[in-house]
């Protein structure tokens, strides 16, 4: 933690503090998707590598999921207190913003369907909230930020794409 913080600690100088925070937890969230991503395929070469079952890699995936959920809404609070700091909370009528406000609610959407009540009663519905919300965060994390050269396109790009190449595997099967 100490390493992934201590940029932000160095920024302080050149930026508040709680912005440089908020950024820093926007990059652990993205970074963590495709973790998420990764973890969820059926598919993996991971269950491959380590000789493990996709079924045992899923409390891998649940918490890594957690903590990108976890990460993404304090980068959410705290980018809202700089701005309401700063006086400039119109911003989050730009696109580039509301969609990232979006793409949270998404995710508080398929941590409420976790609930264990949800999850083993109403699987069906949990999967077609997860399914529906997964596409819904890949649109508007690229919209959030989808300048190529900022890296967080490339890496929702990264995480859809396997996604998508685990869905066709999965069909072909069938």
């Amino acid at each position: 933690m100490v390493l992934i913080f201590s940029p932000s600690l160095f920024q302080y100088h050149f930026k508040p503090l709680i912005s440089s925070f908020a950024k820093r937890f926007g990059w652990i969230a993205v970074v963590n998707m495709a973790l998420v991503f990764f973890l969820a395929l059926k598919n993996t070469p991971l269950a491959f590598l380590s000789a493990t079952s996709y079924e045992k890699l899923q409390p891998l995936h649940q918490i890594a999921g957690y903590w990108t959920i976890f990460a993404a809404i304090l980068h959410g609070v705290l980018y809202t207190i700089t701005f309401a700091q700063n006086h400039v909370l119109d911003l989050f009528k730009e696109r580039d913003q509301y969609v990232g406000v979006i793409a949270g609610f998404a995710m508080l959407l398929i941590l409420a369907s976790t609930i264990s009540v949800v999850r083993r009663r109403r699987y069906e519905v949990f999967y077609v909230i997860h399914i529906s919300m997964i596409i819904v965060i890949l649109i508007t994390v690229g919209l959030h930020r989808p300048d190529l050269t900022l890296r967080t396109l490339p890496i929702v790009l990264f995480a859809g794409s396997i996604w998508i190449l685990d869905r066709v595997l999965r069909s072909a099967k069938t």
